[in-house]
């Protein structure tokens, strides 16, 4: 912040969300976190939403993803000795790429360098903002786009946080201004 019009539109949204309570999504003494979908790997399979294939520090969420570093010769080669073809392959979903790869290809480097790894999805907190003009501003600036499935705006609470509520009274109030000398 500055400029006291910079401090002055603060007030006023602070107003607009504390008191008058509009774009605060009914919650009393409103924050507005911007988070983050994220994969947390390492759950077991029967407990995970999300599953991988892990090569050389890689991840594939498809076994089409993992493939499209081949050429098509090379994925032939993956098929030499099997009973399968490169359309099989790229048909199978991640569980049975990875037994295939497991079983029945030749190449044994291959098969030990690649395994199936099983995740969920988390969200993550990037950043708090007193406003959500700020919030919204920084989702644009960091990720292009406020409808980015990947990235939300949650509305918390500082209701229990006497600290907050007292600065943010403070400046709704007018009692902590604006002082151009620092």
């Amino acid at each position: 912040m500055e400029s006291k019009e910079e401090f002055e539109h603060l007030k006023n949204e602070l107003i607009k969300h504390h008191r008058k309570f509009i774009d605060n999504d009914g919650t009393a003494d409103p924050v507005f976190v911007v988070k983050t979908r994220q994969i947390e790997w390492g759950y077991e399979e029967e407990h995970s939403e999300i599953h991988a294939l892990y090569h050389d520090c890689e991840t594939y969420e498809s076994v089409e993803d993992f493939l499209y570093g081949y050429d098509p010769e090379e994925i032939d080669d993956m098929c030499k000795g099997t009973e399968r073809s490169s359309d099989d392959l790229l048909e199978m979903d991640i569980k049975d790429f990875s037994d295939f790869l497991e079983y029945e290809v030749v190449d044994e480097d291959l098969s030990q360098e690649v395994y199936i790894t099983h995740g969920n999805y988390k969200w993550v907190t990037h950043n708090m903002f007193l406003t959500r003009e700020s919030a919204e501003e920084y989702v644009k600036q960091r990720c292009g786009e406020v409808d980015n499935p990947n990235v939300n705006i949650w509305v918390e609470s500082w209701w229990r946080n006497y600290e907050m509520k007292n600065l943010l009274k403070a400046i709704m109030d007018g009692k902590l201004v604006w002082n151009e000398e620092v």
